[in-house]
């Protein structure tokens, strides 16, 4: 009886990280819109290399997160059926982590060693997408990408061109009106 429950507890908890998943998926595909939507940002999303291919990272962003490698240890870690489960699975977490940066151009861990004469469109598209990214969890979350970025630019280890590039599309982009907002507030 105890296998039966334990088994069942598992099921509940990978459609619930499943679910969590989705869900993000879903903020990506509404990050996209509301980049693309972003009048100080036209000029860069309507070029057709742009568009296009950042409409298909959205579609695809974080599939990393079903395969074998990271889908049983993060659900251990964020939906996991106990603490005993959680503890045991930290160093299998640790290692999908690794696996996810390193299959994932959007964060800023796997790109901190490109250099900056290599900086492209390809670069473009993964600081964008890794934009798109903090946009999704701040919908969850109720914040901004600025300040997502304001927290943590100290530990964002990127060279100068990437940046500047992600400075630029946060705060003359897309939390330009959201900055105005909260200096007319004094909040900033």
């Amino acid at each position: 009886m105890f296998f039966i429950k334990k088994w069942l507890l598992k099921k509940k908890k990978r459609k619930e990280y499943h679910r969590y998943i989705d869900n993000h998926k879903k903020n990506i595909l509404r990050a996209f819109y509301e980049l693309i939507q972003c009048k100080d940002l036209q000029w860069l999303i309507l070029d057709p290399q742009i568009l296009e291919p950042l409409w298909y990272r959205a579609l695809e962003h974080d599939d990393s997160k079903y395969s074998e490698e990271e889908f049983e240890y993060y659900r251990r870690h964020y939906y996991p059926i106990n603490a005993q489960e959680w503890d045991e699975n930290e160093p299998d977490f640790k290692a999908a982590w690794e696996h996810h940066k390193k299959v994932n151009d959007h964060h800023w861990e796997h790109r901190q060693n490109w250099k900056d004469e290599d900086f492209d469109i390809n670069t473009e598209l993964a600081c964008l997408e890794n934009i798109m990214d903090w946009l999704a969890v701040g919908y969850k979350f109720k914040d901004h990408p600025y300040q997502y970025y304001e927290a943590h630019k100290d530990s964002i280890k990127l060279p100068k061109k990437q940046k500047e590039f992600i400075e630029k599309i946060i705060y003359e982009g897309i939390d330009k009106e959201y900055i105005l907002k909260e200096k007319k507030k004094g909040l900033r």
